[in-house]
């Protein structure tokens, strides 16, 4: 049976404050050995599975210097509804992220699942809003031409072009 540290709202919260912090090596710590990461949702090219405590803490190390050399920061969160389910290991979060684009200041909206064993995350699913912060970025183009390729008007002039 879980205690008030090692519960899933705990090991949420946890990951949470480790993630404002900016603290990749204590969110990786959160997680069992051979924890999940997973990202259903993820953009095209991005990886939808990361497996391992090492691999996950690579990656998140990856994506922080990725983030920071693009100018895009983690301000902190803002909870919506925290969900317990039937399942005591397992817990829903509906919040927003309060993200830092450059010299804007956005809120975008997300969904997390995790599964808590013994104080420790067993899976992590993370739905992200991409198109939220495909356009902050400006790179709703670029997200739009990988999920369906390019806008028909493109393709009639290169049609036309022929």
């Amino acid at each position: 049976m879980p205690d008030a540290t090692t519960s899933p709202r705990a090991v949420l919260e946890r990951a949470h404050r480790t993630l404002a912090e900016h603290d990749v090596d204590g969110f990786a710590d959160l997680f069992a050995a051979d924890g999940v990461l997973e990202a259903p949702f993820a953009r095209p090219g991005a990886p939808r599975q990361v497996a391992g405590r090492e691999t996950i803490r690579a990656q998140m190390r990856a994506r922080g210097e990725a983030a920071h050399a693009g100018g895009v920061r983690l301000l902190g969160f803002e909870y919506q509804a925290v969900h317990e389910t039937a399942d005591p290991e397992v817990i829903v979060a509906e919040f927003r992220e309060e993200l830092v684009f450059g010299d804007q200041r956005r809120w975008l909206p997300f969904i997390q699942v995790l599964r808590v064993r013994d104080g420790e995350i067993v899976t992590f699913r993370d739905y992200v809003d991409n198109l939220g912060i495909a356009d902050a970025t400006s790179a709703l183009p670029d997200l739009r031409a990988a999920l369906m390729g390019p806008p028909s008007h493109e393709i009639e002039n290169r049609s036309a072009a022929r």
